[in-house]
């Protein structure tokens, strides 16, 4: 009775595995199977007993598995294998089979027996990572701790030059080359098993050195009774030689000039960071200088931009051959350079520095096919502590670099603190400056012109007024050259123009005799693309007489008589609109040019005219202007008329017009038309 129990239960045990588990006699047919064999087959166990593989299974590999049963009886040895059987709805398993012989007592072979486990998921797993992990671009290995190879990919293969079994051979110690001293070994080793990313480089077979980035993550293995058995290391390698190179390369661009080599403003601050950090001496101070090349776009325009850098890369070297290699230096732009002097390696005074490196510039720079010479302004300030912030100082020589160039070519200024105060009231001036339009802050006013010869009013200039509630009456002198400088003087001179003509519109049609309506133009404004088109809009549009406006232009603007300036000057003469040369003998120039321009008259600067009653130099001057331009059909006209004996001596000189406080001060509009109302010119002559 125990007997049949204990029988029985070691039947239900079988019949409750998952596993397939069968036994056949020495012909390979079946004795037993269990639960799962039959529901695999899908055969009741009448038709399973006493019937080998190949009956069982017919077309789902029977013959095979029936061969395999046979093969074990004769070898008489115990075999694992993976076996791809059909199952009777028609889908395929994949066993892993341990096959075995059964022996009785004697020893004799009664059969053989098997147990199968199905592992078709991690078989189609396997399977998959082998695709995946076969067709990766990226090198994938299998590390023992040790560092050996227990298995790579063909790209793995390919990066590193060698095959399969060579590598199988190999520890990753025999191709590492380490960056900074820590092995792939020893990074494994010190991330304890967790996910790590780094960058190395390897040792091809050839010899070639690649550098890669490794990301390479540990996983605990286990035995045959799922005890722990040792850690495995699997990791992707990518090859980032061209990417390092390129990296390379970027930050090169981003801290160096490719032109000169130097480094640029970003590399500069970088080396000057660098520098004052790590100085032993807390006292010393250092110097440093912006150097702009005077007029660059000139040797661009005229040599060609190659030209244009040849020259650049001279002036760097001519610079660095002055300060010495110790210094810092560096292209902060265009034509622009940074210095830094060390008090220590100074060898000299700032200022003997920097008038050594003006002079070395300007030296003739030999472009092989012919010579050219630049010139160099400088802004210099001293620090006056250790460690001072680079960004003031620098703010600093831009100061007064400023004010070097406002004072000629070749110059060079210091920083100080009046420098700063003037500069910070132009920011103060030019920001307002701004805004001054639309808050209706400007204003016109009016300063006639009288015939000198008859005592007439014939005409008017358009003078430009500030008026700030902050900043009070704003001298002209103070606020035009902020507004050049900042080339808000075009929107300015553009409202000039456009309420000027709207002003004398109105009051003309009233039957007032004004000849001339005078407006000055700043160069700037002159030369801006499409300036004709402009001034032809605001007659269109206010309706004023184009033969009536005169524009003024300083002498300046015109000497240079390129052919695109007298194609603006002749544009405007055929619109109808008179041209006057203002200043005129302030430019010191050829008078050759005069020939050339379609100009009507030349106005007197005040400085010649004021003391020709007293000063026979200026009356010389004064009266050869009026027979030179009368020699050329000009009219001229005389500023700065503050006497009744200088208006004489104009009209005897022949000077056609007068202009200043002897007939009037310069007025709002009300006030002009209540002046030529009341004025009685002539009485005055």
């Amino acid at each position: 009775m125990a007997l049949m129990q204990s029988v029985h239960l070691y039947q239900t045990v079988i019949d409750s595995s998952f596993s397939v588990i069968y036994v056949t006699d020495i012909n390979g047919r079946y004795k037993f199977v269990n639960d799962a064999f039959k529901r695999l087959v899908g055969l009741p166990e009448e038709k399973i007993i006493g019937h080998d593989a190949s009956d069982v299974f017919k077309n789902m590999g029977g013959e095979t598995l029936h061969s395999r049963n046979l093969e074990i009886v004769l070898t008489q040895e115990p075999r694992k294998l993976v076996e791809v059987v059909e199952s009777a709805c028609g889908v395929r398993y994949v066993y892993e089979v341990n096959y075995f012989p059964i022996k009785e007592i004697s020893g004799a072979v009664a059969g053989m027996g098997g147990i199968a486990h199905d592992i078709t998921g991690r078989y189609l797993a396997e399977k998959r990572f082998e695709v995946v992990i076969g067709g990766s671009m990226d090198a994938f290995f299998l590390l023992a701790e040790s560092g050996q190879f227990i298995e790579v990919n063909q790209a793995a293969q390919d990066l590193t030059g060698y095959s399969r079994d060579e590598l199988l051979r190999k520890s990753v110690r025999d191709i590492d080359v380490p960056l900074d001293g820590l092995s792939v070994v020893d990074r494994l080793r010190s991330g304890g098993g967790n996910a790590v990313r780094f960058e190395s480089r390897l040792s091809r077979k050839d010899g070639h050195l690649r550098d890669i980035e490794v990301s390479i993550c540990g996983v605990a293995t286990e035995d045959e009774v799922g005890e722990f058995s040792e850690r495995l290391y699997y990791g992707f390698v990518r090859d980032i030689t061209g990417e390092r190179v390129a990296r390379q390369r970027i930050e090169y661009l981003a801290y160096n000039d490719t032109v000169t080599g130097l480094p640029n403003r970003e590399g500069f601050k970088k080396d000057y960071c660098s520098l004052t950090s790590g100085r032993q001496d807390r006292s010393l101070r250092h110097v440093l200088m912006y150097l702009d090349v005077d007029n660059f776009k000139a040797v661009n325009d005229a040599l060609g931009h190659s030209a244009g850098d040849a020259v650049i890369r001279e002036v760097g070297r001519r610079i660095r051959q002055v300060i010495g290699d110790d210094q810092l230096l560096g292209r902060a732009g265009g034509d622009e350079f940074l210095v830094c002097l060390t008090e220590e390696n100074l060898g000299g005074t700032a200022e003997a520095v920097v008038r050594a490196i003006l002079e070395a510039v300007s030296e003739p720079i030999d472009l092989g096919i012919r010579q050219t010479r630049v010139t160099m302004s400088a802004g210099v300030t001293v620090s006056s502590r250790h460690n001072e912030e680079l960004e003031l100082l620098l703010m600093q020589v831009d100061f007064a670099l400023f004010e070097a160039k406002r004072h000629g070519r070749s110059r060079y200024a210091f920083f100080d603190i009046d420098l700063h105060a003037l500069h910070s009231e132009r920011c103060v001036l030019s920001e307002e400056l701004r805004s001054a339009i639309v808050r209706g802050e400007l204003n016109i006013h009016y300063q006639p012109k009288i015939g000198l010869s008859s005592g007439a009013f014939v005409g008017v200039e358009a003078l430009l007024r500030w008026h700030s509630p902050t900043l009070g009456s704003v001298s002209p002198a103070r606020f035009v050259p902020i507004a050049e400088e900042t080339g808000c003087i075009v929107e300015l001179g553009a409202w000039v123009l456009r309420r000027a003509c709207s002003d004398f519109v109105g009051w003309r049609a009233g039957g007032c005799g004004l000849e001339r309506l005078s407006v000055n133009l700043s160069p700037i404004q002159f030369r801006m693309p499409g300036f004709v088109d402009f001034v032809r809009e605001v007659l269109d549009e206010t309706g004023f007489p184009c033969d009536r406006l005169e524009l003024e232009l300083t002498e300046s603007t015109l000497i240079e008589g390129t052919d695109e300036i007298l194609r603006t000057l002749n544009d405007l003469a055929e619109l109808g609109v008179s041209l006057s040369i203002d200043d005129f003998g302030t430019g010191f120039s050829s008078l050759s040019y005069l020939k050339k321009l379609p100009v009507r008259a030349l106005k007197l600067d005040k400085s010649f005219v004021t003391n020709i009653d007293s000063d026979v130099n200026d009356r010389t001057l004064v009266d050869g202007i009026i027979r030179l331009a009368r020699s050329f059909g000009l009219s001229t006209i005389a500023e700065g008329v503050e006497t009744k004996a200088v208006s004489d001596m104009l009209h005897q000189m022949g000077c056609d017009q007068g202009q200043g406080y002897y007939f009037a001060k310069p007025m709002d509009l009300d006030s002009l038309k209540d002046w030529v109302s009341s004025a009685d010119v002539l009485k005055r002559l």
